[in-house]
């Protein structure tokens, strides 16, 4: 099924390939910002906002907020993260209640989660709305509707054999928010995270 058929009748047609339609999307792409600062892959410029269709943003934010979660939560079970909190706790004294020391481990707890997100390349921001047609083809992208968003693409690149960096934690983050996952397609596509319409 082409994504025309897939998308057109829940995010309206942006317009042909090349000429998209105004309207459409003042009407229905958001500014969605993001949970973390990302880098562009082609420009290295910081990203904190991108396009995307108003009804996948909420989508988009809860996938994002997930790999978060799952990567703050793996650093917190890590020996590193462990013995750092236990440094602390013999620096100002073990009298004071768990929440104390979490708010004194808040800066080193988010500094080493960007590094595990840096670790996957899941700080790498590869594109999300761009009218444009798949590549290779005349028919129009996922992105075109701004609907797919692209993670580290030098590192996940579409073809065979398949190569891909992103751990199974980070693809079933997305995949449990509506998301569907290149990396396993027939042309593998890694990088490619794209909304499921069946669940709009």
């Amino acid at each position: 099924m082409s994504y025309m058929e897939r998308y057109t009748p829940k995010l309206g047609y942006p317009g042909p390939a090349g000429y998209p339609d105004k309207a459409w999307a003042a009407a229905n792409l958001v500014s969605v910002e993001l949970p973390w600062p990302m880098l562009n892959a082609y420009t290295g410029k910081l990203v904190t906002k991108v396009a995307f269709h108003r009804k996948g943003a909420a989508a988009l934010v809860a996938a994002l907020k997930a790999v978060w979660a799952k990567a703050e939560a793996q650093v917190r079970a890590g020996r590193r993260w462990q013995a750092e909190r236990l440094r602390l706790k013999q620096q100002h004294g073990f009298n004071f209640p768990s929440s104390y020391y979490d708010g004194l481990m808040t800066d080193y707890t988010r500094a080493e989660t960007l590094a595990m997100l840096d670790q996957v390349g899941g700080r790498v921001w590869g594109g999300s709305y761009v009218h444009r047609a798949v590549r290779g083809g005349s028919e129009l992208s996922a992105h075109a509707w701004g609907a797919a968003v692209d993670v580290d693409p030098s590192n996940n690149p579409m073809g065979r054999p398949l190569r891909n960096k992103l751990p199974l934690w980070y693809v079933a983050c997305w995949e449990a928010h509506g998301f569907r996952w290149g990396g396993s397609w027939s042309r593998p596509d890694p990088m490619h995270f794209e909304l499921d319409e069946a669940k709009l």
